[in-house]
Protein backbone atom coordinates (compact mmCIF):
# COMPACT_ATOMS: atom_id res chain seq x y z
CA UNK A 1 0.00 0.00 0.00
CA UNK A 2 3.15 1.88 0.64
CA UNK A 3 3.66 1.81 -3.03
CA UNK A 4 0.54 2.52 -4.17
CA UNK A 5 0.33 5.49 -2.15
CA UNK A 6 3.29 6.70 -3.35
CA UNK A 7 2.88 6.14 -6.83
CA UNK A 8 -0.78 7.72 -6.43
CA UNK A 9 0.99 10.99 -4.36
CA UNK A 10 3.92 10.57 -7.39
CA UNK A 11 1.01 10.87 -10.10
CA UNK A 12 -0.97 13.38 -8.22
CA UNK A 13 2.26 15.46 -8.16
CA UNK A 14 2.63 14.85 -11.98
CA UNK A 15 -0.95 15.75 -12.76
CA UNK A 16 -0.62 19.01 -10.50
CA UNK A 17 2.98 19.95 -12.36
CA UNK A 18 1.20 19.49 -15.55
CA UNK A 19 -1.63 20.81 -14.62
CA UNK A 20 0.70 24.43 -14.31
CA UNK A 21 2.84 23.45 -17.34
CA UNK A 22 -0.40 23.12 -19.03
CA UNK A 23 -1.52 26.20 -17.55
CA UNK A 24 1.67 28.25 -18.28
CA UNK A 25 2.00 26.79 -21.72
CA UNK A 26 -2.11 28.45 -22.29
CA UNK A 27 -0.50 32.03 -20.86
CA UNK A 28 2.38 31.42 -23.50
CA UNK A 29 0.10 30.79 -26.40
CA UNK A 30 -2.48 33.64 -25.21
CA UNK A 31 0.30 36.15 -25.10
CA UNK A 32 1.96 34.56 -28.84
CA UNK A 33 -1.95 35.09 -30.34
CA UNK A 34 -1.93 38.92 -29.11
CA UNK A 35 1.42 39.41 -30.36
CA UNK A 36 0.88 37.61 -33.43
CA UNK A 37 -2.40 39.76 -33.28
CA UNK A 38 -0.43 43.01 -32.87
CA UNK A 39 1.94 41.86 -35.55
CA UNK A 40 -0.32 41.53 -37.79
CA UNK A 41 -2.02 45.04 -36.91
CA UNK A 42 0.95 46.75 -37.50
CA UNK A 43 1.63 45.00 -40.41
CA UNK A 44 -1.94 46.21 -41.36
CA UNK A 45 -0.89 49.91 -40.13
CA UNK A 46 2.49 49.41 -41.81
CA UNK A 47 1.06 48.41 -45.45
CA UNK A 48 -1.84 51.17 -45.37
CA UNK A 49 1.20 53.75 -44.23
CA UNK A 50 2.92 52.15 -47.36
CA UNK A 51 0.15 52.57 -49.59
CA UNK A 52 -0.48 56.24 -48.33
CA UNK A 53 2.93 57.29 -49.04
CA UNK A 54 2.62 55.62 -52.12
CA UNK A 55 -0.36 57.94 -52.86
CA UNK A 56 1.29 60.99 -51.81
CA UNK A 57 4.41 60.79 -53.84
CA UNK A 58 2.15 60.42 -56.96
CA UNK A 59 0.82 63.42 -55.50
CA UNK A 60 4.08 64.89 -55.02
CA UNK A 61 5.01 64.06 -58.61
CA UNK A 62 2.06 65.87 -59.56
CA UNK A 63 3.30 69.07 -57.80
CA UNK A 64 6.38 68.71 -58.56
CA UNK A 65 5.41 69.07 -62.03
CA UNK A 66 3.21 71.96 -61.42
CA UNK A 67 5.48 73.78 -59.24
CA UNK A 68 8.59 73.48 -62.44
CA UNK A 69 5.66 74.70 -64.58
CA UNK A 70 5.31 77.69 -62.36
CA UNK A 71 8.95 78.65 -61.92
CA UNK A 72 9.02 78.57 -65.26
CA UNK A 73 5.76 81.37 -65.56
CA UNK A 74 7.51 83.01 -62.53
CA UNK A 75 10.94 83.61 -64.84
CA UNK A 76 9.32 84.91 -67.49
CA UNK A 77 7.53 87.05 -64.94
CA UNK A 78 11.03 88.01 -62.71
CA UNK A 79 12.45 89.36 -66.44
CA UNK A 80 9.39 90.98 -67.18
CA UNK A 81 9.66 92.69 -63.86
CA UNK A 82 13.36 93.42 -64.45
CA UNK A 83 13.22 95.49 -67.34
CA UNK A 84 10.65 97.08 -65.74
CA UNK A 85 13.17 97.71 -62.96
CA UNK A 86 15.33 99.39 -64.77
CA UNK A 87 13.23 101.81 -66.88
CA UNK A 88 11.87 102.80 -63.70
CA UNK A 89 15.03 103.37 -62.29
CA UNK A 90 15.96 105.32 -65.34
CA UNK A 91 12.89 107.36 -65.11
CA UNK A 92 13.71 108.27 -61.12
CA UNK A 93 17.24 109.17 -62.61
CA UNK A 94 15.60 111.76 -64.62
CA UNK A 95 13.52 113.07 -62.00
CA UNK A 96 15.83 113.28 -59.63
CA UNK A 97 18.02 115.30 -62.21
CA UNK A 98 14.82 117.55 -62.95
CA UNK A 99 14.35 117.67 -58.91
CA UNK A 100 17.77 118.20 -58.80
CA UNK A 101 17.80 121.60 -61.10
CA UNK A 102 13.92 122.84 -59.15
CA UNK A 103 15.74 122.84 -56.49
CA UNK A 104 18.38 125.23 -57.35
CA UNK A 105 16.09 127.42 -59.03
CA UNK A 106 14.32 127.53 -55.88
CA UNK A 107 17.50 128.34 -54.04
CA UNK A 108 18.47 130.47 -56.28
CA UNK A 109 15.14 132.35 -55.92
CA UNK A 110 15.00 131.92 -51.77
CA UNK A 111 18.51 133.42 -51.78
CA UNK A 112 17.57 137.04 -54.22
CA UNK A 113 14.14 136.99 -51.92
CA UNK A 114 16.66 137.02 -48.99
CA UNK A 115 18.68 139.60 -50.31
CA UNK A 116 15.98 141.54 -51.33
CA UNK A 117 14.67 141.36 -47.56
CA UNK A 118 17.91 142.37 -46.37
CA UNK A 119 18.43 145.11 -48.47
CA UNK A 120 14.61 146.11 -47.76
CA UNK A 121 15.02 145.71 -44.11
CA UNK A 122 18.52 147.51 -43.94
CA UNK A 123 17.19 150.71 -45.61
CA UNK A 124 14.29 150.61 -43.40
CA UNK A 125 16.63 150.60 -40.12
CA UNK A 126 18.36 153.26 -41.86
CA UNK A 127 14.86 155.54 -42.27
CA UNK A 128 13.66 154.58 -38.72
CA UNK A 129 17.61 155.65 -37.31
CA UNK A 130 17.94 158.53 -38.76
CA UNK A 131 13.88 159.53 -37.76
CA UNK A 132 15.13 158.36 -34.66
CA UNK A 133 18.57 160.39 -34.74
CA UNK A 134 16.55 163.75 -35.80
CA UNK A 135 13.88 163.50 -32.63
CA UNK A 136 16.52 162.35 -29.70
CA UNK A 137 17.56 165.82 -29.63
CA UNK A 138 14.52 167.57 -30.14
CA UNK A 139 13.10 165.42 -26.80
CA UNK A 140 16.39 165.81 -24.92
CA UNK A 141 16.00 169.74 -25.28
CA UNK A 142 12.68 169.08 -24.48
CA UNK A 143 13.37 166.93 -21.07
CA UNK A 144 16.54 168.83 -20.16
CA UNK A 145 14.27 172.48 -20.35
CA UNK A 146 11.44 170.49 -17.94
CA UNK A 147 14.22 169.45 -15.53
CA UNK A 148 16.07 172.72 -15.34
CA UNK A 149 12.52 174.59 -14.83
CA UNK A 150 11.97 172.06 -12.44
CA UNK A 151 15.49 172.13 -10.46
CA UNK A 152 14.98 176.08 -10.75
CA UNK A 153 10.93 175.96 -9.21
CA UNK A 154 12.94 173.60 -6.09
CA UNK A 155 15.64 175.94 -5.67
CA UNK A 156 13.03 178.87 -5.81
CA UNK A 157 14.64 181.44 -7.76
CA UNK A 158 13.05 184.35 -8.95
CA UNK A 159 10.89 184.68 -12.04
CA UNK A 160 12.57 187.14 -12.94
CA UNK A 161 16.00 185.90 -12.73
CA UNK A 162 18.50 185.37 -15.94
CA UNK A 163 18.51 182.26 -15.03
CA UNK A 164 14.64 181.26 -16.66
CA UNK A 165 16.07 182.56 -20.24
CA UNK A 166 15.93 180.32 -22.46
CA UNK A 167 19.40 180.72 -23.26
CA UNK A 168 20.26 180.08 -19.43
CA UNK A 169 19.16 176.42 -19.29
CA UNK A 170 21.81 173.79 -18.65
CA UNK A 171 22.31 171.01 -21.87
CA UNK A 172 24.78 168.77 -21.50
CA UNK A 173 27.58 168.92 -24.08
CA UNK A 174 26.21 165.64 -26.10
CA UNK A 175 23.03 167.10 -26.34
CA UNK A 176 24.28 170.43 -27.62
CA UNK A 177 26.67 168.61 -29.94
CA UNK A 178 24.05 166.30 -31.63
CA UNK A 179 21.72 169.49 -31.73
CA UNK A 180 24.39 171.24 -33.76
CA UNK A 181 25.23 168.09 -35.86
CA UNK A 182 21.80 168.00 -36.63
CA UNK A 183 21.21 171.74 -37.44
CA UNK A 184 23.90 171.34 -39.69
CA UNK A 185 22.73 168.54 -41.66
CA UNK A 186 19.36 170.12 -41.84
CA UNK A 187 21.20 173.66 -43.32
CA UNK A 188 23.68 171.01 -46.16
CA UNK A 189 19.69 169.56 -46.82
CA UNK A 190 18.08 172.62 -47.24
CA UNK A 191 21.52 173.63 -49.62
Amino acid sequence: MDAEREKCLEATRTLKTSEEDLTKAREKLKAMTRARDNAVAGLAGFQKQAEDQTRRLGEAKDQLKIAKELIADLRKDVAAAEEAKRAAEWDKGEAERAKFEADQGREEAWASKEEAEEAAYAARAAKTAAAFKSQVPEVCLCYSSQTWGEALKQARVEASSALWKEESVYFPPAIREATLDDSEAEGAAKD
